[in-house]
Order: C-alpha cells, then structure tokens, then sequence
C-alpha cells in the first residue's frame, strides 16, 4: 500500500478514494539504512490547513487569479464610474429645455448639455474636496486589494505547489475532487512527508484546526457567553435567537481574530 500510494504521488496517476484510517494505524514506517523522511517545515499549521481548504474550495490556480483580477476590475471601475456621476454629469441640465425639443426637427449635443467640462471649476469647492476625499480612499483601498493579492499570491503559489507534488493532485483533478478525498490524501502524505513535529494529523485535526475560530465562537453560543436574543414583537414570538452576516463579521473582527496569537493560541491578558 505504502509503496503504491507513493508511486501515485509521484506520477499523478488516477486517484482512488482511500478509506479513513485510526490514527494507530498511521504510523510512519520504520526507516533503514539511509532513509528518513522530508520536513515541509510547516510553521503554522492552521493557517496552511486553512489555505489548502480555500484553495480547493476556489478550485485551482486559475480561478483564484480570476477571481481576485475580477474583483479588482469591478471595483476600479466602481471607483471611475462613481467620480464620472459625482461630477462630470450636469444634473439639472437633465431639465433642460434643449432636451425636452418642442419640434420635431430641434435637436441638441448632450454632451455639451450634460457633461461638465471642468467639474473641479464649475462645482462648489466642498463639493469637490468631498467627493475627491471619497475617491481618494476608494483608491486606497483598491492599492490595498493590489497589494494584498501579490502578497496572498505566494501562498496560494507554495499551496499549489504542496498539492501538485506532493499530493499528487493536479487544478484539473482537484476541480472534480471532495474535500473528504482531499483530506484522505492529506492524512496519508504524511507517511513521507511530515507535516506535524510532534506526531501524525488524522482528519478530525485537520478539519479542528481548520475550524478552530468557529468552533470557540460555536461554544460561546451554546454556553449562552453570547447572549444575541430578540424578544418577539407579539407575546407568541418570545425570545428569539439571531446573528445576522454582519453581526458575525464583527464577533471575528472584535473578538475572535485579537483572541488568537500568531500561533493560534488564546493571547494572555
């Protein structure tokens, strides 16, 4: 098995779903002669589980790389599209009586009606000061997205790396993969290639790692630390439970992401 499964890592041969193992029964083999297994020297475990999920759940390289460009492209052309309405259309040239034609043959450049040539001159100057604080910070934060997609890069690029080679799994293979096959693969690479320092990883650590966060945030909940009832409008209602999108966006911005240090464990006050 062991000597199968490592020809198939090599050559990206058709992959089998293997079946879950105990972890007694991942034991790394006995090494001989000159032997010894490779170190990926994973400094933080959690954060490369979490990528490798991500990298999966995008489905490769190539729809990563869309994706973000996409992103960047609607939002820059947000960003122009919001200054060119904001100030160079006229809107009360829209009333203009050039553009309501009492006669069938009138007619008018709207461009020359309804677009403003100079709208840093023709517009009032908090006006302007506004509206270039608001694109000035949009553009901010497009730099920002650029920038966070070139660092962000790097690490899909050693993801894809670790799942090509030494996975075995290629982007197309992986676009028609489950996780639970991922994971499968990713337990028993472990017999060549050592990911943990201190002993084997089996799916339940995987997937605890990976879900560490909401797995606290879920305990907070049913420990009732988290108190997020509604009392109902009508005595039929009652108490209701209720944690919209936002509120859980700021649960992880305000207490969940300070609560952990770079390592994953809990900060000491």
């Amino acid at each position: 098995m062991n000597r199968r499964f490592e020809q198939e890592l090599a050559t990206g041969c058709h992959y089998e779903p293997l079946p879950s193992l105990p972890e007694t029964e991942l034991r790394l083999p006995d090494l001989v002669g000159g032997e010894g297994y490779e170190w990926a020297a994973i400094d933080n475990l959690d954060a490369f589980f979490t990528r490798v999920y991500r990298y999966w759940h995008d489905k490769g390289l190539i729809t990563i790389l869309v994706g973000r460009l996409l992103n960047l492209t609607a939002l820059a052309f947000t960003i122009c599209f919001s200054g060119f309405l904001l100030l160079a259309v006229n809107w009360s040239a829209l009333h203009s009586d050039c553009l309501i034609p009492h006669e069938p043959h009138m007619s008018c450049d709207l461009l020359s009606v309804a677009i403003h040539r100079r709208p840093w001159t023709e517009h009032p100057k908090a006006l302007v000061v506004l509206v270039g604080f608001y694109l000035g910070l949009c553009g901010v934060y497009w730099v920002w997205s650029a920038v966070q997609l070139a660092v962000e890069l790097r690490d899909v690029l050693d993801v894809k790396h670790f799942i090509n080679n030494k996975l075995g799994i290629s982007d197309r293979q992986i676009r028609m993969m489950t996780w639970s096959e991922l994971l499968h693969r990713l337990v028993l690479v472990q017999r060549t290639t050592r990911l943990c320092a201190s002993r084997d990883l089996n799916e339940l650590d995987v997937v605890n790692r990976i879900m560490r966060k909401d797995n606290y945030l879920i305990g907070m909940l049913n420990a009732g630390v988290l108190a997020l009832y509604v009392r109902g409008c009508g005595p039929m209602l009652g108490r209701r439970f209720m944690l919209t999108k936002t509120l859980e966006w700021n649960l992880y911005l305000c207490i969940l992401d300070p609560m952990f240090d770079e390592h994953f464990h809990i900060r000491k006050v």
